[in-house]
């Protein structure tokens, strides 16, 4: 090699070692504290964040980035959010969905004890937050076993979802300005369709929330919920006369409705309403209704109106109010026939069999009935049947008896 290529060597040699001696902490120089780290460093599982964790400058708490896995960026009790168990510190454990506990989103994930797994494991001064319910009043999802609901809120599915001492009642949310169909927690006796405690009406009025539409001295059997496909847009009882027509008179709404079809049965509203009936002695099909899986033979109900008559009381005027839906007569030709009491109602039978409601439509009729009827259990056992091969498929969405008395 020439004396030349030894002295590029060499240098080459040099510049490497100096090179490597710079990279090597000097003895005294001080050494700098390792920045935590960044959420690029870690998985987020989806969630969107800001990107800085926990111990940065910037970092807000229940952000999707706050908590990491690193020390100096895990949670501890109440900091969120998480996305696993390795970002919580100090014993806790990763909860989902239980942020509004703690001023965070509602879906945000929340270090807490191991304890708060079981969502009902709340309340006020719990170590895992106030009860909370992230959907409002009124939605479907408001009220579960983790957000049980007080009186007056829905919609609820089962006892469960309710604040103890309360039930789950079908169908009231009209009496508190909610949707006629939402079901709401409220004391049980606003579901056994009696007048009692501090109720006015049947199953309203007190703390069942009001007695919606209806004057003194009538009571509603049923709900008004167009044979469960939600809430009228308008009064359905307008224009008629609930209470005081005498025997033989009649009155029916300007007001129509188009009506769910099929009819979405649930088996859990008033007997005789809100299902689809047809003819006892039914030998044919004549509409989409008579073929329905859910279907009576012949509507059968007993309306008890007793809570309207005082002790001692005589009652001078029945009035009785039905909501009918897809009565066709005028269409298949097989007249309706009704009993009440044991005794046929010609006023009643006209009015049914003089209906078309194909579509279906739903409209509200009052009728007047001999106060005869009165019997003493003051009850109104109604037959509604029909005369030939029970064909037409009808409902009623609800009943209304108004009673006067001396």
């Amino acid at each position: 090699m020439s004396k030349m290529g030894k002295i590029g060597t060499l240098a080459t040699v040099l510049g490497s070692a100096a090179m490597f001696t710079a990279c090597e902490p000097q003895a005294n120089a001080p050494q700098q504290p390792r920045a935590p780290e960044s959420a690029a460093q870690e998985p987020n599982f989806g969630e969107t964040g800001n990107g800085i964790r926990k111990g940065r400058p910037g970092a807000t708490p229940g952000d999707g980035d706050y908590c990491g896995q690193a020390p100096a960026s895990q949670c501890v009790a109440g900091e969120g959010d998480c996305d696993a168990n390795a970002e919580c510190t100090g014993g806790t454990v990763c909860v989902s969905d239980v942020g509004d506990r703690f001023g965070f989103a509602a879906l945000g994930d929340v270090c807490l004890d191991s304890s708060c797994t079981d969502r009902s494991a709340c309340g006020p001064g719990s170590i895992c937050g106030p009860c909370t319910c992230p959907f409002p009043n009124g939605d479907v999802n408001h009220c579960t076993p983790e957000c049980k609901c007080t009186v007056g809120e829905g919609d609820c599915d089962k006892n469960a979802d309710c604040a103890a001492g309360l039930a789950c009642v079908y169908d009231k949310g009209a009496q508190f300005g909610l949707g006629a169909d939402i079901d709401l927690c409220l004391p049980a006796h606003c579901g056994n369709r009696k007048i009692d405690a501090d109720e006015t009406g049947v199953d309203c009025g007190g703390s069942c929330g009001s007695c919606v539409g209806f004057p003194p001295g009538v009571l509603l059997f049923g709900d008004q919920d167009d044979v469960n496909g939600g809430a009228y847009p308008s009064d359905p009882t307008a224009g008629t006369a609930m209470i005081g027509l005498v025997a033989g008179a009649a009155t029916s709404s300007p007001n129509t409705y188009g009506a769910p079809f099929p009819q979405p049965f649930t088996g859990a509203d008033f007997p005789g309403t809100d299902q689809v009936f047809v003819g006892s002695n039914q030998a044919n099909t004549c509409d989409g209704y008579s073929g329905d899986p859910n279907r009576g033979p012949a509507l059968v109900t007993a309306l008890d109106y007793s809570a309207l008559v005082p002790a001692g009381a005589t009652v001078t005027s029945i009035t009785l109010g039905i909501m009918t839906n897809d009565f066709q007569n005028q269409v298949w030709g097989d007249p309706f026939s009704v009993t009440i009491n044991g005794v046929t109602q010609l006023t009643t039978q006209a009015l049914l069999n003089n209906l078309d409601q194909t579509g279906p439509i739903t409209q509200f009729i009052t009728v007047g009935l001999d106060p005869s009827l009165d019997d003493p259990s003051h009850t109104l056992n109604i037959v509604i049947d029909e005369a030939f091969d029970g064909c037409d498929g009808f409902l009623v969405d609800f009943f209304t008896v108004g009673v006067e008395t001396i």
